[in-house]
């Protein structure tokens, strides 16, 4: 095996997670011949290049499930790698910043964009279109609702289904800033009902003193509750 822990060898059938992948093979075999032998005069079709387009997707959302699994499992530590993204350059030679790349779009995939990684899995939405997404996600604001983030997102995938890296990109862009703008109405809104709110507690605020002859006073009152903590926290001091 190689420092990627990946089988090599005469009789050694092919197979991913325990699943032969011979028919797949054959299928492209197949494919390549038919391809090679094409009589002139026939023409290859536009739906012959999105369909081995969307096999590719497909062969590419395999990979980077297998990333992710990988990930979780921690199978760099059995080979001595440091991480994730130096395994998966040793198991497949690619540079590290690619593998990195791959680590972080697989893990991001896995970690809750479900809606991403369906149309993913399914050939729909292409890699390149995919990592668009997972960027725009990760920079939406905290403030933003668990809804809000689900209509993002759907709207999103919806998108790259049909449009190019570039178009996707710029939609992302206006996403973010109408999510970033709706958060800052919220935020500003619920701004404005403490303030009223306090401002109310402060116009109502009462307070009555009744000596009662004895050396103490009865002390009632209605105060905000920022004032109320502060002076419970001086009268505590005292009766302590």
């Amino acid at each position: 095996m190689p420092s990627g822990g990946l089988p090599v060898g005469a009789g050694v059938q092919p197979a991913v997670v325990g699943v032969a992948t011979s028919l797949v093979h054959a299928a492209f075999d197949r494919i390549l011949a038919q391809v090679s032998a094409l009589e002139a005069g026939v023409l290859i079709s536009s739906a012959d290049v999105q369909e081995a387009d969307r096999v590719a997707r497909r062969a590419e959302a395999v990979r980077l499930a297998l990333v992710a699994a990988a990930d979780r499992q921690q199978v760099h530590r059995q080979w001595g790698h440091s991480s994730t993204s130096a395994w998966m350059a040793a198991a497949t030679r690619s540079g590290g910043a690619a593998a990195q790349q791959e680590v972080v779009l697989a893990t991001a995939l896995a970690g809750g964009l479900d809606r991403t990684r369906e149309a993913f899995e399914s050939g729909r939405v292409s890699k390149r279109n995919a990592g668009i997404i997972v960027k725009a996600m990760d920079k939406l604001p905290e403030g933003v609702t668990l809804a809000d983030r689900e209509r993002v997102e759907s709207a999103l995938v919806r998108d790259a289904a049909h449009m190019n890296p570039g178009l996707l990109d710029r939609a992302a862009k206006v996403a973010l800033a109408a999510a970033e703008k709706t958060a800052a109405e919220v935020a500003d809104h619920l701004e404005a009902q403490l303030l009223d709110e306090e401002r109310r507690a402060y116009r109502l605020a009462t307070v009555t003193m009744h000596d009662l002859g004895d050396g103490t006073t009865k002390l009632a009152a209605t105060l905000p509750t920022p004032a109320a903590k502060a002076l419970g926290k001086v009268l505590q001091t005292m009766t302590a």
